[in-house]
């Protein structure tokens, strides 16, 4: 099992300071990048491909919330045997990566969530005792939930007793103790605050929660005659209605964005959950571009501009759009044809990459969005126009953004570093780079 010290942080007063969620990130990002490109790699295996990295991002932020506060969101979904599953497996490898000499990387918050999710499922969660008692708990376990060390938990408890104890007693324990978290389960479609969509890639999710979302906002009728317009029945298939929704363009996919903008979506997040089920569909028919101009129908007018706009959705009316790094590259993949980039995990939060052509672009997401090409590409520039930043090759990929590792065009190869300013920058940097 697990043998680690916890990575909570204290104060002068010992008080408890919660995981750090960018320590959790970069462990989580290490762990990925270490079993899937180092791991498989000695075992001369390829198994990025099989390898699903949308389970691996919601187990283990379900581990990461209740570890931080013994909540869990059901609307993140999950199957009990696959969350006992996970946390086995996970139990097995975190220190297997960890201890391998190839890597010698520690994961002491993403270990530390991993256990408190274990010992939350095994006493709170699976209601098939047989099945909870796969994920032990252990005295790590323990002092994580705590929120203390292995050596504190010592002088509070027996660990002779507290190894003795059965479930139900285990509770009674953890409960009288102040510094426990409860468990409490809710549904985030319930709530006020914009839906975050991100984890979703089923049809049936988005559209529970997009159902839900009418409910709560009193929008069910103008839901039903979306779906009268469409020709789509209340009771039909979720996969029927989400091609209804998100296959349309003109005046009803208008239409549809002005009743989704309605929802209290988290935009990005939306975008990013109908890229995923039309993934998992294996279907063209779910464009994130188009998403935004149904969200932000154009305001020109006459029978010419709509069939333009039908034809090929103006979906960046600038400077309607925020200049931000995400809006950035739904610009160039409408405006430009870029598509997402084949070695794309499409997780990770600092930086994300495009391709078209010949030419592989990476964005990172700061305040003024940094592109990231090759040095023979960065010489196409002219060098009044931009403010650029050379890297020389490195035979391990040293020396630049770890989130570059993962392109074969960026990991080792000479490159350079471009600040963007605007759409209009970007529009002279790609002019400049094609």
């Amino acid at each position: 099992m697990l043998f680690c010290n916890c990575s909570f942080q204290y104060d002068f007063l010992g008080e408890l300071i919660m995981l750090d969620r960018n320590k959790f990130q970069i462990e989580r990002e290490q762990f990925l990048e270490a079993f899937c490109e180092k791991i498989t790699s000695i075992l001369g295996l390829e198994m990025n491909a099989k390898f699903n990295e949308t389970r691996f991002y919601r187990f283990t932020d379900i581990a990461f919330e209740l570890a931080n506060f013994g909540t869990m969101d059901n609307f993140l979904g999950f199957n009990e045997f696959d969350l006992v599953a996970f946390v086995e497996t996970m139990e097995t490898m975190l220190p297997t990566v960890a201890n391998n000499m190839n890597i010698e990387e520690e994961y002491p918050t993403l270990t530390t969530a991993v256990s408190c999710l274990g010992l939350y499922s095994s006493l709170y969660i699976v209601e098939d005792e047989y099945v909870a008692n796969y994920c032990e708990i252990t005295h790590e376990a323990v002092a994580a939930v705590l929120g203390v060390k292995v050596s504190t938990l010592k002088n509070m408890v027996s660990l002779k007793s507290l190894a003795a104890m059965n479930n139900h007693e285990l509770r009674q324990y953890l409960e009288s103790q102040e510094r426990f978290k409860p468990f409490k389960q809710y549904d985030s479609v319930s709530l006020d605050a914009p839906l975050d969509l991100s984890s979703v890639r089923t049809c049936s999710a988005l559209i529970y929660a997009i159902e839900q979302r009418a409910i709560k906002y009193n929008l069910v009728d103008t839901l039903e005659t979306v779906y009268s317009k469409t020709g789509v029945n209340a009771d039909s298939d979720s996969n029927i209605k989400f091609i209804a929704l998100f296959s349309l363009y003109g005046d009803i996919a208008r239409k549809i964005g002005s009743f989704l903008g309605k929802l209290n979506l988290d935009l990005p997040s939306l975008i990013v959950a109908v890229e995923n089920v039309a993934h998992e569909m294996n279907s063209a028919l779910a464009n994130s571009s188009s998403l935004e101009n149904y969200l932000r129908p154009s305001e020109q007018s006459g029978d010419r501009d709509t069939l333009e706009a039908t034809a090929k959705p103006n979906v960046f009316q600038k400077p309607n759009i925020s200049f931000t790094a995400d809006n950035l590259g739904d610009y160039l993949k409408v405006e430009y044809d870029f598509s997402t980039h084949p070695d794309d995990r499409s997780k990770n939060k600092k930086l994300f990459a495009l391709k078209k052509g010949s030419l592989s672009i990476a964005i990172e997401r700061t305040k003024t969005p940094s592109i990231w090409v090759t040095h023979n590409m960065a010489k196409r520039l002219n060098s009044s126009d931009f403010e650029i930043t050379w890297y020389e090759s490195s035979e391990d990929g040293v020396g630049r953004h770890s989130g570059l590792h993962t392109y074969k065009e960026f990991h080792t190869a000479a490159i350079a570093k471009v600040k963007v300013k605007s759409f209009d920058h970007a529009e002279r940097l790609i002019s400049q780079l094609l």
